[in-house]
C-alpha cells in the first residue's frame, strides 16, 4: 500500500514539541510508579525480615539497638517508608490518569489539525474512488449488454456472466433507489469529495430545475 502522500512534508505526532513534552511527562510518571512499586515490593521483604530478627532478638542485640536510640542515631523505619512510598505510588497513579487525558486532548487536537492539513488531498482520493465506481457500474452494464445483445440474436447464452458485484449486493448502480449500502456510500462519499464550486453550481442547477417545475405547473 502506498503512502498517505508520497512526500509528506508533515512532522510525526511524536516529534512535535507540545504533544512530545506531555507524552514524555506520562511516560516518566509510569516509570517513576514502576520504579516506586518495586520499592515497595523490597520493602515489605526487609520488614518481614525485621519482623522475624526482632522476635529472635538476644539481649545484647536489644541492649546494642537501645544505646543506638540514646545516643541519637536514627534507626531505619521500614513501616514509615512503605508509608511514604505508598503514597507516592497512589499520588503517581492519580496523576498518570490525569496526565492520560492532557495527553489525548493534545493529540486530538494535533489530529485536526492534521485532518486538515491533509483535507484536500484527502477529497481528491475520495472523488478518484467515486470515479471509479461509477466507471466500474458503467463497465458491469456494458459486460451485461453484450451478454444480452447476442441473446437477441437467438444464440444461448454460452458467455460467462463476468460484472463485477460483490457477494450480497444486487447491483453497483449508485443511483439504484434499491441500492442499498452503495446508493448510500455513493451519496455521502461524493458530497465529501464535492468542491464548492460544485456543490454551489449544483444548487444552482437544482433552483433552476424547482423554477421551471412551477412554471409546468402553471401552465
Amino acid at each position: 500500500m502506498k503512502p498517505i502522500v508520497e512526500n509528506p512534508n508533515y512532522p510525526r505526532l511524536d516529534s512535535i514539541p507540545e504533544y512530545r513534552a506531555e507524552a514524555d511527562k506520562l511516560a516518566r510518571f509510569h516509570a517513576e510508579l514502576t520504579k516506586c512499586e518495586s520499592r515497595i515490593i523490597e520493602l515489605h521483604a526487609a520488614w518481614c525480615d525485621e519482623q522475624a530478627r526482632a522476635s529472635a532478638q538476644t539481649d545484647a542485640e536489644r541492649i546494642a539497638e537501645a544505646e543506638r536510640l540514646l545516643a541519637g542515631k536514627q534507626v531505619q523505619d521500614l513501616a514509615e517508608q512503605i508509608k511514604q512510598n505508598t503514597s507516592l505510588a497512589e499520588s503517581l497513579k492519580r496523576a498518570i490518569a490525569a496526565q492520560k487525558i492532557v495527553v489525548r486532548d493534545a493529540r486530538a487536537n494535533l489530529s485536526r489539525a492534521a485532518a486538515k492539513h491533509f483535507s484536500a488531498e484527502h477529497k481528491r482520493r475520495t472523488k478518484r474512488v467515486v470515479d471509479a465506481l461509477l466507471e466500474l457500474h458503467a463497465a458491469n452494464e456494458e459486460e451485461q449488454s453484450l451478454r444480452d445483445s447476442i441473446e437477441l440474436l437467438g444464440y444461448d447464452a454460452q458467455l460467462p456472466f463476468m460484472a463485477f458485484v460483490p457477494p450480497n449486493l444486487d447491483t453497483m448502480n449508485p443511483h439504484e433507489k434499491s441500492g442499498g449500502f452503495i446508493r448510500a456510500w455513493y451519496r455521502e462519499a461524493n458530497e465529501y469529495a464535492m468542491t464548492e464550486a460544485q456543490r454551489q453550481a449544483n444548487a444552482e442547477q437544482e433552483a433552476s430545475a424547482s423554477r421551471r417545475r412551477k412554471l409546468a405547473a402553471l401552465t
